[in-house]
């Protein structure tokens, strides 16, 4: 009897085991069916409302760089840009990839840009020496430009000029793609 009697509890335990496992995947699979069926690719709603705010903040630098801009106030706007830059999820939904791209290079372009106009300003007279001397930003910008003879400029201010015009090419790809998307 006791044979019997270990049996049916080691049966009981084990059903309850398996009662337990089947709830524990029909609700995994319920959570990951509502992900997928509430998040198809497009991202959340806070996504795109911090995306928006991102457009937004940016669209001002872009203009801004566009007219031309002097050195505090392209600080303090690209201060609002990596505010709204850094609150966008990471990683982005996958149907927003080739503007992730964009506005991460735009975003590089307009960091880079602060960086180079700071060291212009420490050392006004000694910017090229000081860039050619700096090899990890120059070796930044090179790359970021595509170009490996940065240190042949004739000023900052051309290749402040060269950043921002990039940056903003890459900003605009960005901005079109997500315009497309957002309708």
């Amino acid at each position: 009897m006791e044979n019997d009697g270990g049996k049916s509890k080691s049966e009981s335990r084990d059903r309850l085991l398996i009662r337990v496992l089947v709830v524990f995947i029909i609700i995994i699979t319920l959570f990951i069916g509502y992900r997928i069926i509430s998040n198809p690719g497009q991202g959340s709603a806070e996504f795109k409302s911090n995306l928006k705010s991102f457009v937004k903040e940016a669209a001002q630098l872009d203009v801004m760089t566009g007219l031309g801009v002097n050195y505090s106030d392209f600080k303090d706007q690209f201060v609002n840009v990596k505010v709204a830059y850094l609150l966008l999820d990471h990683p982005w939904p996958a149907s927003f990839k080739e503007e992730e791209n964009n506005f991460a290079k735009a975003y590089s372009g307009w960091s880079l840009t602060l960086q180079l106009w700071e060291e212009e300003i420490e050392s006004p007279y000694q910017f090229l020496l000081n860039i050619e001397q700096n090899r990890v930003l120059a070796s930044k910008i090179g790359d970021y430009l595509d170009d490996k003879n940065i240190v042949y400029v004739t000023s900052a201010d051309e290749l402040i000029s060269q950043l921002m015009g990039v940056a903003s090419s890459y900003y605009d790809s960005g901005k079109e793609g997500v315009e497309n998307k957002l309708k």
